[in-house]
């Protein structure tokens, strides 16, 4: 599944998926950038740490409501 946000004023589109690696780039750009590590994330998007460890590890994938807050909190992060 994927989906498209386009940005009006610029023009600009991000696509993200919910699941597949892009769930695992954005794990380890909060990771770097936010200075949060897993057990935070896990907090945050209230999955258990372990299937956040998977997830970065590329060896599964979030759905449903916290594969949308993670994709929300990597653009609250970023999107400027």
């Amino acid at each position: 599944m994927s989906c498209i946000i386009e940005f009006s004023e610029s023009g600009t589109q991000f696509e993200f998926c919910t699941r597949d690696h892009k769930q695992k780039i954005f794990i380890s750009m909060l990771m770097r950038y936010s200075k949060m590590d897993i057990p935070h994330l896990a907090c945050i998007l209230d999955v258990p740490a372990d299937k956040l460890q998977n997830v970065h590890h590329g060896k599964g994938f979030l759905v449903g409501k916290p594969a949308e807050e993670l994709t929300q909190l990597f653009l609250v992060c970023f999107g400027e």
